[in-house]
């Protein structure tokens, strides 16, 4: 991995910025955290550059960044994941906004979390559910008969889903 350094004066983005001083916590704007940190900055448009992704072996440009309203949009062209471009850099994904996000709600009960635990278990059975009977009805569709393991299991994957349904009303 590369060592990035900083020109803050070419970016525009103000002066007194060290490597590893921006953090979500500061006033900063998420471009005035992130861009110090990349090396081969260019600006292409209005809140629009172009740089060499810390996240791997970069030649050329490939990181994209983009402000949008209060929000940095990242996108390595390489298909780096965000959080590993920010995480060579010592940032986290707090800081592409400008302000955290609120949570004013209250935590959720234990019953809650349970309730939310099987709605993620029924969705995903309902997922495998119906590409059984996708699969089943693109058969019938191509004028193959189903055979009675098929027909057999079809008549599960209509009772699972008829349950899930009964479970969620």
């Amino acid at each position: 991995m590369r060592h990035k350094k900083e020109n803050p004066s070419r970016l525009n983005i103000g002066s007194g910025l060290n490597r590893y001083a921006g953090t979500a916590q500061d006033h900063h704007s998420p471009e005035q955290r992130l861009l110090p940190r990349l090396d081969g900055v260019r600006q292409t448009g209005p809140d629009t550059w172009i740089a060499h992704c810390p996240a791997h072996d970069d030649r050329s440009p490939s990181l994209s960044i983009k402000q949008v309203s209060d929000k940095l949009l990242v996108r390595c062209m390489a298909h780096c994941e965000t959080g590993d471009v920010l995480a060579a850099v010592d940032l986290k994904m707090a800081d592409l906004f400008d302000r955290p996000l609120q949570h004013n709600g209250k935590p959720l009960t234990h019953r809650q979390r349970r309730r939310f635990g099987q709605a993620q278990d029924g969705l995903r059975a309902l997922d495998v559910e119906a590409l059984v009977v996708q699969m089943a009805a693109d058969d019938m569709a191509a004028g193959f008969a189903l055979d009675p393991d098929h027909r057999k299991r079809l008549r599960t994957a209509i009772d699972r889903i008829k349950t899930i349904r009964r479970i969620a009303a």
